[in-house]
């Protein structure tokens, strides 16, 4: 797990995790989108967390982190590349604001893993729509070309996040 700053030893208030395979494309934008963060300059108290495909494991993980933004793909009918944050609230039983995950566990059900475990976490998403999630080691040229908009995007949700948690929200 990466922090804000290497220097501070900041309790953790935000855990920005992201999921998806590397190995399919558009569909590891999520892992591309932390790992870009990890490079950057988070606010304290932030941490990162690849977990690729791994998401039975993300509650493991996470432990008492007070928020999680979780950073995926997801078919939302949108144009490629583009990134809209949502939260459970707008989560139905099969999509959430319009959003698929591409993986085979999907937001709902992260969600309901959450619940069983005992996860108290306030869990927000960031999906972002693939363009290909074909095999391939690269993100396709219309994603990629938008990553640094969907860091900019993903971190924008981090500063909401955190002033409603200040808030008590």
């Amino acid at each position: 797990m990466s922090t804000g700053s290497p220097a501070e030893s900041t309790e953790v208030r935000l855990l920005v995790v992201g999921m998806g395979n590397v190995l399919r494309s558009d569909d590891g934008v999520g892992v591309h989108v932390v790992r870009q963060l990890a490079q950057e300059q988070i606010p304290p108290g932030v941490a990162t967390m690849d977990i690729g495909i791994r998401g039975h494991a993300l509650f493991d993980l996470a432990g008492d982190v007070p928020a999680v933004l979780i950073v995926d793909a997801a078919r939302m009918g949108l144009e490629p590349g583009s990134a809209r944050a949502f939260g459970p609230e707008s989560l139905t039983e099969n999509e959430g604001s319009g959003a698929l995950s591409v993986h085979s566990v999907s937001f709902t059900e992260i969600l309901q893993l959450a619940d069983l475990q005992g996860v108290r976490s306030r869990i927000r998403f960031l999906g972002v729509e693939p363009a290909s999630v074909e095999y391939g080691l690269q993100m396709s040229p219309t994603v990629q070309i938008r990553l640094d908009d969907i860091v900019r995007k993903t971190l924008t949700e981090v500063d909401s996040m955190l002033k409603d948690a200040a808030n008590g929200r």
